[in-house]
């Protein structure tokens, strides 16, 4: 387990990280959960998702995910967004595939989801 002073700098210095963006959701004032976008490469971001456990099976995942992304690439227009998720979580697949990622060929454990916004110029 992590003690809460651990946790408390690590929050402190993602949150100062231009590299990294948490968004936390919120539903009538309840915590529904946090979106972490973290860049790996100039312009490819990593994208996850946790949603509070005692909420989760409430279909709030899609609307939080949808929201982060939204609210992302008004930041990051150029940006594209790279998920990986552990291949037997049909979940995160489910959520993933109709969020608008695209999943990529694999043939390991990580299957990958990309999502590139279309810019209209």
């Amino acid at each position: 387990m992590i003690e809460e002073g651990e946790h408390r700098r690590w929050f402190d210095h993602a949150v100062r990280d231009p590299n990294r963006l948490l968004l936390l959701g919120t539903d009538s004032d309840k915590k529904v959960g946090m979106v972490r976008f973290e860049r790996s490469r100039p312009e490819q971001w990593e994208v996850s998702i946790v949603v509070a456990p005692e909420l989760r099976g409430r279909k709030l995942s899609f609307e939080l995910l949808g929201k982060a992304v939204q609210y992302f690439f008004s930041l990051h227009p150029e940006a594209s967004l790279l998920a990986e998720i552990k291949r037997y979580n049909t979940a995160s697949h489910q959520l993933f595939s109709s969020s608008g990622f695209v999943r990529e060929p694999d043939d390991c454990e990580l299957v990958r989801y990309t999502f590139v916004q279309k810019v209209n110029k």
